[in-house]
């Protein structure tokens, strides 16, 4: 529920005093996000058991059956509606903020250089977001073959666990470390200082590899439980070694440049 928060530090130098806001930010945003999460799934379970719900339509299964009990069905399509609307804006947040790396990846030249250029009319990342766009259709097409459309949707949601939190194991880890150093002036440390930073930190940790090895287990509806755990440990090997590749070309080339 919490992941992606840390995105808002790609924006830190788009916002005006980012030191006093962003603390406040954080803490009211994570605890409006942990709120909705935690009465959202208590008001799906007692409107549906858990063995009728599905991770695929779980909540419109949940609106469909609440509303049939008090005679609502009309705010059926209301709220399909507003589920589209929630969507859309948060993979329109998500692509704002995910583009800046590879845009940034292209400005230090790790990417070829067309990657960090800016639109001269919209002034967004263009080219980043193209090849965002080939990059994410390909692994959904990847995820797609030899399954059915629940299937690649659940093979999709564990790659993009994965992926996404496997940084976070070097962010804790990184956090935990440094607490042996005395923090710089523009430090932000949180209440209670080097001993709340571990604990958070350890906390942390522990739930993201928790996380990552439960996003290998296929789903129990999965009718080809083998071919889903090599299609999600497959791609993330892909995924990686992309990475790498693309790590170690834009690190010979900025040798190259700079041979001394």
């Amino acid at each position: 529920a919490l992941s992606g928060l840390e995105a808002a530090a790609f924006l830190r130098s788009e916002v005006k005093d980012f030191r006093h806001l962003f603390p406040r930010a954080l803490l009211t945003g994570g605890a409006l996000v942990i709120t909705g999460y935690v009465f959202g799934t208590i008001a799906i379970l007692i409107i549906l058991p858990a063995h009728e719900l599905s991770s695929f339509t779980g909540i419109m299964e949940t609106v469909v059956a609440g509303t049939q009990r008090i005679g609502w069905g009309g705010l059926v399509p209301i709220m399909a509606a507003l589920l589209v609307i929630a969507n859309v804006g948060a993979v329109g947040a998500w692509l704002t903020a995910s583009a800046r790396l590879p845009f940034l990846a292209g400005i230090d030249r790790y990417l070829p250089e067309r990657f960090g250029r800016i639109h001269p009319r919209w002034g967004t990342p263009h080219v980043a977001f193209f090849w965002q766009a080939v990059f994410a259709t390909g692994f959904i097409l990847l995820a797609q073959a030899g399954a059915t459309v629940a299937g690649a949707y659940q093979i999709l949601i564990s790659m993009s666990i994965i992926s996404y939190f496997m940084p976070y194991l070097f962010t804790f880890v990184a956090v935990l470390k440094v607490q042996s150093v005395p923090a710089a002036p523009n430090v932000i440390r949180p209440p209670g200082g080097r001993a709340t930073a571990i604990v958070l930190a350890s906390v942390g940790l522990t739930v993201t590899i928790t996380a990552l090895l439960l996003a290998c287990v296929p789903d129990a509806a999965e009718p080809n439980k083998p071919l889903a755990v090599i299609k999600v440990v497959g791609s993330m090997v892909l995924l990686v070694g992309i990475g790498q590749v693309v790590y170690m070309r834009g690190g010979r080339e900025r040798r190259v440049r700079s041979p001394g």
